[in-house]
């Protein structure tokens, strides 16, 4: 694993756990945070491969989880849509 890959996963485990403080694993926005970060990082990953550089996404852990859930969601929205609209352009 290069340097950058190994950094990408020390922020994200950090940021997990800073959040895991925040929301109960028996809170259902504990789940969704979890489940973004995860989507985010395989996008990262996958948008990195096809050669895209891609900002790191800090959300404020000060924010309620409820809105740290919303933000990340988004994020993962607009990655998912650079890919796609990559794959898009490579299949043409």
């Amino acid at each position: 694993m290069n340097t950058l890959t190994k950094t990408l996963l020390a922020v994200v485990f950090s940021c997990s756990v800073a959040t895991a403080a925040m929301a109960a694993p028996g809170d259902a926005t504990y789940g969704q945070i979890t489940k973004a970060r995860a989507e985010i990082q395989s996008l990262d990953q996958q948008l990195m491969n096809k050669g895209v550089s891609v900002s790191q996404y800090k959300v404020n852990q000060t924010l309620s989880p409820v809105t740290q859930a919303q933000l990340l969601q988004n994020h993962e929205m607009n990655l998912r849509l650079k890919l796609n609209s990559l794959n898009s352009q490579n299949a043409q």
